[in-house]
C-alpha cells in the first residue's frame, strides 16, 4: 500500500477577502458615494484595524458624515467595496453588522425639501429691521451676500438650505 503524502497548504487573501483571524474591521475600496447627480465621495481607499484609533478631518460639505454613514450601511455606494467586520455591506445584508456599530448622527432639523434658499435663510435675520413679508432691499441683498462670503458660502446662496451638510448649516 502506498503511503499518501500529506500536504499543507495555506490560502493567500488579498485585500477583498478577510481571513477570519485578521484584525482587519473595515476595509474599502475604491468607494464612491452619490446624492442624486452629486457625487460625494469618490475613489476612497481606508483600512482600520482592531484597536486603531483614526480621525476623519476635513471641511464642511467634504464627505465625513456621508463616509460614516456608507460604513454603518445607511447610504448604499454606488461604487467601490466596502468591507465591515468581513461581510461585504455592498452585496450582503446589513442587519448583523448594524448590531455591531454605534453611531450618532449629526442632528438635522431642517427637512431637506424645505423651500428655502442659504440667502433667504441668511436674510431672517434682517426681518427686526424690515418686518417680515416685506421685500428685501437692494441694500439688504448686498449684506447677505457680504455675510455668506465672510464666512466662505457666497456660491451657496442660491442652493436649497435642506442641501448643505450639517456644518454648513
Amino acid at each position: 500500500m502506498a503511503k499518501k503524502e500529506q500536504t499543507t497548504s495555506q490560502k493567500v487573501y488579498d485585500r477583498d477577502e478577510q481571513s477570519p483571524d485578521d484584525d482587519l474591521l473595515i476595509c474599502i475600496n475604491g468607494l464612491a458615494v452619490a446624492y442624486q447627480t452629486n457625487v460625494a465621495l469618490f475613489d476612497i481607499n481606508l483600512d482600520v484595524h482592531q484597536h486603531d484609533f483614526i480621525g476623519i478631518c476635513g471641511p464642511n460639505g467634504s464627505g465625513k458624515s456621508t463616509l460614516l454613514k456608507s460604513i454603518v450601511g445607511a447610504i448604499k455606494p454606488v461604487q467601490g467595496s466596502l468591507r465591515v467586520f468581513g461581510k461585504d455591506l455592498t452585496k450582503s445584508n446589513i442587519r448583523g453588522i448594524k448590531a455591531k456599530i454605534g453611531y450618532v448622527p449629526q442632528i438635522q432639523n431642517i427637512e431637506r425639501n424645505f423651500p428655502a434658499l442659504v440667502e433667504d435663510v441668511v436674510g431672517m435675520g434682517l426681518y427686526s429691521q424690515i418686518g417680515f413679508f416685506r421685500a428685501l432691499s437692494k441694500k439688504h441683498r448686498e449684506k447677505i451676500t457680504a455675510a455668506l462670503k465672510l464666512v466662505g458660502m457666497d456660491a451657496m446662496a442660491k442652493r436649497p438650505i435642506g442641501h448643505l451638510s450639517g456644518g454648513q448649516q
